[in-house]
């Protein structure tokens, strides 16, 4: 019996024991963690889905208070109307351009003194515009809208300027907003948080966050200018999108190449 009891630690177990309490405790992480892992990329997935739903709230009410227009591809100042425009120019950048429907604390003459940069914090601080998945922090903005505009086919295409809400003819179809590039190269933050920034302040920065040509959804290879812009897996098999009737989905990533689901229908030439 003495021999026995020597056997024993001080919390009463013997070494065998203790193993066996262990192992059954590595073994219940080990069932636990891929379910963990689980919730919470469907936590940021929900996240995510929220934003694009604020996000499409504001589109609806900038449209109300800008006669219809809804913001396509952006840039640091407003460039001359393509030749099929039927509207006066229009680049403002959809995140510049929102500011004001989803920041509270955005002052009353924001638009006033649109063209001296906005708040000059590069939307550092506005979560909305920031999904939970994207993997770069550097980036303040993790979506980028569709500034794309198809010819008659559906193969070639230009960049679009604002754009009226009665002209995207299957709004419910046309994804208006979706996820924003990983930028392993960080040649995007680069570009939209140096040069940009410095000249043209959070108007700059919102520049960058577009999609203006089919390349951009579509390329196998990563690049701010003739690559892809797009992340059509950021939530596993698929990526979250804004329609432009405001629902916002999951879509699977092989939808999200698809030109037809950034097409407003409505081809200019």
């Amino acid at each position: 019996m003495d021999k026995y009891r020597a056997t024993r630690g001080r919390s009463g177990f013997t070494l065998i024991e203790l193993l066996i309490v262990v192992s059954l405790i590595a073994l219940l992480i080990a069932l636990l963690l891929p379910a963990l892992a689980q919730a919470r990329r469907g936590a940021q997935r929900t996240a995510c889905v929220s934003n694009l739903r604020q996000i499409g709230c504001a589109l609806q009410f900038y449209a109300r208070d800008f006669n219809d227009f809804a913001p396509r591809e952006g840039h640091y100042f407003d460039r001359p109307a393509p030749s099929w425009a039927r509207k006066p120019a229009s680049s403002i950048p959809w995140a510049f351009a929102f500011r004001p429907y989803v920041d509270s604390s955005t002052p009353g003459d924001y638009y006033s003194r649109m063209q001296r940069g906005g708040e000059g914090d590069r939307f550092e601080f506005l979560s909305v515009y920031k999904c939970p998945s994207h993997p770069r922090r550097a980036h303040f903005i993790q979506y980028a809208v569709n500034g794309i505009k198809f010819d008659r086919t559906g193969g070639r295409d230009e960049l679009a300027t604002a754009t009226t809400l009665d002209e995207f003819r299957r709004p419910s179809e046309t994804i208006y907003l979706s996820e924003f590039t990983d930028d392993e190269s960080a040649s995007f933050a680069a570009n939209a948080y140096g040069v940009a920034y410095t000249n043209w302040g959070d108007r700059g920065v919102a520049s960058w966050y577009d999609l203006w040509s089919g390349i951009h959804i579509s390329s196998p290879i990563e690049n701010y200018d003739r690559g892809r812009r797009l992340s059509s897996n950021r939530h596993g098999s698929g990526s979250n999108a804004l329609f432009a009737d405001g629902h916002a989905r999951l879509i699977d990533a092989e939808v999200l190449v698809m030109r037809d689901a950034w097409n407003d229908w409505t081809p200019r030439f």
